[in-house]
């Protein structure tokens, strides 16, 4: 059983809506840093960006990946229908004008959310001109591919295309449905005042190989929003890479698909209150396990001292409400 929440279906459906073109950049950026930790640079405008001059994208990385070359890579990413001529297009105007890169050490990367069945045809036939270093072209089939591996951002795409699965939530999509829960909307640091031990903790566990670890707070939600907390205080790179591979999971069978069809390397969060199942995987996973205060199962844990006084105030007064 495949672990697909978007399919190329879904993507070519995707292609003739509007936003497609504005949001698309946005998907390669979060697919890029699910796939890789190593990034000397990335650029990929998105949104009302995509109007300025320049690549649709532009990375350098230090790794390699079925889809990332290592090195600089430049991308041109379009849903016209016409997809040999808009590829075309763009590979002729960056190849009179490479806006000042060197392109025999350069990759070349056309992307479509569109289904190309020449797609090999002519990105053969551009290499064979020996002006770039490589030239590659990533269709639907080729995204679909890339989104089953890095589940969180296809279950963050699926949400957004309105086609979402049940009993699992990114923890980005949590921590945005749990902050509006009061007006003005909480924000993240608010649960991190006076934790700092905590958050070094969490940081390390974070950086480590895979394995379990218990946090107990007031309520559940709250230990889940410390370690979103934590995870947005992270440099950009490691933010998005963990934010892209998180999972909030609500009950049994969600969790038990999930482990058993993506192999490794999740940050995966169960609520459910049967836990017994999560110890098996957690040598292929990170598994955060949220505690109330009247859990004792858990005997190993890290448990979250009030929020500092004045940190909370200092917060507060961020979200906009008055000191007095």
């Amino acid at each position: 059983m495949k672990f697909l929440w978007i399919d190329s279906k879904d993507l070519e459906n995707w292609a003739d809506r509007r936003g497609c073109q504005e949001f698309l950049p946005l998907v390669i950026r979060q697919l890029i840093r699910a796939s890789i930790k190593d990034i000397k640079s990335i650029s990929f405008p998105a949104g009302e960006n995509i109007t300025y001059p320049g690549w649709d994208g532009k990375l350098e990385s230090l790794e390699e990946t079925e889809y990332i070359p290592k090195g600089l890579s430049v991308w041109e990413i379009s849903g016209e229908q016409n997809i040999k001529k808009k590829a075309e297009e763009d590979y002729q105007k960056r190849k009179q004008n490479p806006l000042g890169l060197n392109p025999s050490e350069t990759v070349f990367i056309f992307v479509t959310p569109r289904t190309w069945t020449q797609k090999e045809q002519w990105a053969k036939g551009k290499k064979e001109e020996n002006f770039w270093k490589d030239v590659r072209v990533y269709d639907a089939r080729d995204l679909e591919g890339w989104l089953e591996q890095a589940p969180a951002v296809g279950a963050w795409l699926a949400k957004y295309i309105g086609k979402y699965p049940e009993n699992i939530l990114s923890l980005e999509d949590w921590w945005n449905e749990w902050c509006q829960v009061t007006r003005p909307p909480l924000v993240s640091d608010l649960v991190l005042g006076g934790r700092k031990e905590e958050s070094e903790k969490i940081k390390n566990w974070l950086k480590e190989t895979p394995s379990l670890l218990s946090v107990q707070a007031l309520a559940k939600d709250e230990a889940i929003a410390f370690l979103s907390a934590v995870i947005f205080a992270l440099p950009e790179n490691e933010k998005e890479y963990f934010l892209s591979k998180t999972f909030v999971v609500d009950n049994q069978n969600s969790f038990r698909h999930i482990t058993t069809t993506c192999k490794n390397g999740l940050l995966l969060i169960p609520t459910f209150e049967e836990i017994d199942i999560v110890h098996s995987y957690s040598q292929l996973h990170h598994i955060f396990i949220p505690l109330s205060p009247d859990n004792t199962v858990s005997k190993e844990k890290i448990v979250l001292p009030k929020i500092d006084r004045e940190e909370f105030i200092s917060n507060l007064i961020k979200m906009g409400i008055s000191k007095e």
